[in-house]
């Protein structure tokens, strides 16, 4: 165990040190001081600190005349070291399906997978984890079981314009998500082609479909179904 010595500098910088245990804190700061070029505003002595520097410089902020633990920075720094592993697991788990596009020369099963690794690598840049408001949402909010194909049961009749289309939420108490979305181009009155346009997050099971009349009322609603649950995690505590 050291002696941390925490400054917050003249620029409200935050600087982190650690010496030796046997040095007293006028010691450490006179090892230190002629760096403090912007002067120094506040100064804290942690002696023998179990904390290391590293957890200090990472994961503390000077708030209200204090040096106090970001908690929220913490688990949202733990989640995406976990989404980061749980996302190289899935990339690795199409690679043996996608030999197997290319030998069979099945353009369609290829281009999904393509699909779905562009979308893992680029998870952990997308992931707005400070939208999520609550610590408990956010605890079980994970980016994937996703969704990312529908199908259409029957194309109705009677649309003057795409119908709207809205799938469930993914209300489970295993995951946090979001709301997958599609939108539909209509030809001759009849839904012609879907398009999912938010892949959402969190389902753990095909969520139902709700789609909009026609304008016709002699008209015929569409019926489209969700396709399976892509990029599946195995849950553990």
């Amino acid at each position: 165990m050291n002696n941390i010595l925490v400054i917050i500098d003249g620029h409200n910088e935050k600087k982190v040190f650690s010496f030796s245990p046997n040095l007293t804190e006028q010691e450490c700061f006179d090892k230190i001081k002629h760096s403090m070029e912007s002067g120094v505003k506040a100064q804290f002595f942690f002696k023998n600190s179990e904390i290391s520097a590293k957890t200090y410089e990472e994961f503390y902020i000077y708030k209200n005349g204090n040096i106090v633990f970001d908690e929220r920075f913490f688990l949202e720094t733990k989640i995406t070291e976990k989404i980061r592993q749980q996302r190289d697991m899935l990339l690795g788990r199409l690679d043996v399906p996608f030999m197997i596009s290319l030998e069979s020369d099945n353009e369609k099963l290829k281009n999904h997978i393509i699909n779905l690794k562009n979308f893992l690598r680029d998870v952990p840049n997308n992931l707005q984890l400070e939208k999520i408001e609550s610590d408990k949402d956010l605890v079980r909010f994970t980016p994937f079981q996703n969704i990312f194909t529908a199908v259409i049961v029957d194309a109705g009749s009677g649309y003057e314009k795409p119908p709207q289309i809205k799938l469930e939420h993914p209300k489970n108490e295993m995951y946090f998500g979001y709301q997958a979305e599609i939108t539909a181009t209509i030809k001759n009155g009849s839904v012609s082609n879907l398009f999912v346009t938010n892949n959402g997050c969190g389902y753990l099971t095909q969520p139902s479909v709700a789609v909009s009349k026609p304008e016709d009322p002699d008209g015929k609603t569409a019926i489209i179904a969700s396709g399976p649950i892509e990029n599946a995690i195995t849950y553990s505590n």
